[in-house]
């Protein structure tokens, strides 16, 4: 009898053990509770941008930077870039090719869904201004893409042999300064180009006012700055002399008169300046006077710019650099650029000579 109790409870025992592979095998067949809907949220569906850029393109920065990504999800907000085109303005991507009102497109929003598709929407400019070095300067600057109506300035190379830009390269055509506003120079598909002028109008005059106005002078402070320097070089009305030295004793040289004085080694300063430049004194180099006159302005060799009582000149004339760049009385300025910068004794500046050549500069940037 004990037996047969005990056969029958080994034979459960062995039919529960049977099941187990069957309950592991259905376990591993059926997700866990809840595990379906967690899986479903957290894998986030992809949609497509498909971009017709109608020419343009995005610059190597911006593809750097992930810009226009051609996939997002709902949970993305896409701030769309401007591509370029080379002569022509974007006028912003649209969801329908014939850029109907209302289809403009600035941002996907977040919560959008779908196969998106985006077309760039180009006009061409009404004309365009180019420049060019004609062999003066190498340093010039970009194209200007002109939309008819506004209004633009003309830009200037960082070079002062730049005296203006004409429309002809023999420079017989018409000329426009540096700094000049122009308006519909360029437009219903005309294109300018404007050459480099190293010469017309005004030699070295007109070359320097210019240059000192675009680098944040005001127009008479630049024109006193010329009006001093045809006084000092020799060269009058006409001309700034950059190979000239003083007739009377040779001390001072270069269009400024450089002089060793008890006040400071300029002349020596300025030659040892030429020679590191590749331009050893006596040169004609407008480029490597005017870098070193910049210099001196500047304080690079110790405090040049300053008023001294016993040269004679009057308190009116006592001002810092920072203020005669905001000049705007032409008299004033050659008086207090003569007092300040070359300082010869007020009993031979000759103010009104100098003041009289700078009238003619300030013609060139008025």
């Amino acid at each position: 009898m004990l037996n047969a109790h005990l056969f029958c409870d080994v034979k459960r025992r062995l039919c529960r053990l049977a099941l187990v592979p069957v309950f592991v095998f259905l376990a591993l067949l059926l997700p866990a509770s809840g595990t379906s809907c967690a899986a479903k949220s957290s894998a986030k569906a992809s949609y497509r941008i498909i971009y017709k850029y109608n020419g343009g393109w995005l610059t190597l920065c911006q593809r750097m930077r992930g810009e226009n990504p051609t996939t997002y999800t709902a949970e993305d907000e896409i701030k769309l870039a401007e591509p370029y085109r080379e002569r022509y303005r974007f006028l912003g991507w649209y969801s329908s090719a014939d850029f109907k009102k209302g289809s403009r497109v600035k941002v996907i929003p977040k919560g959008s869904t779908g196969t998106i598709r985006l077309y760039a929407h180009f006009v061409p400019y009404d004309g365009y201004i180019h420049f060019d070095p004609n062999g003066v300067t190498d340093d010039f600057p970009a194209d200007i893409n002109c939309i008819k109506g506004k209004t633009y300035v003309l830009p200037g190379a960082r070079d002062p042999n730049l005296g203006s830009w004409n429309t002809k390269p023999d420079l017989t055509g018409r000329f426009y300064y540096p700094g000049q506003k122009v308006k519909d120079l360029a437009v219903n598909g005309r294109n300018v180009t404007l050459y480099a002028d190293p010469f017309s109008p005004g030699n070295n005059i007109a070359k320097i006012t210019r240059y000192f106005v675009r680098i944040g002078y005001s127009k008479e402070a630049a024109a006193a700055i010329a009006g001093n320097l045809m006084f000092e070089s020799g060269g009058g009305a006409s001309d700034i002399k950059l190979n000239a030295v003083e007739y009377s004793t040779g001390r001072g040289i270069g269009m400024v008169q450089w002089t060793n004085t008890v006040d400071g080694p300029r002349r020596t300063a300025f030659e040892k300046f030429c020679a590191s430049q590749g331009k050893p004194w006596p040169n004609k180099d407008l480029k490597v006077q005017v870098d070193f006159l910049i210099r001196e302005l500047n304080g690079k060799y110790g405090a040049i710019w300053k008023f001294l009582p016993r040269m004679g000149y009057p308190s009116e004339y006592k001002m810092t650099l920072k203020q005669f760049k905001k000049l705007r009385n032409l008299s004033k300025a050659v008086g207090v650029f003569c007092a300040c910068f070359e300082r010869p004794y007020m009993r031979d500046a000759h103010l009104s000579t100098r003041t009289m050549y700078a009238r003619i500069a300030y013609r060139y940037v008025n």
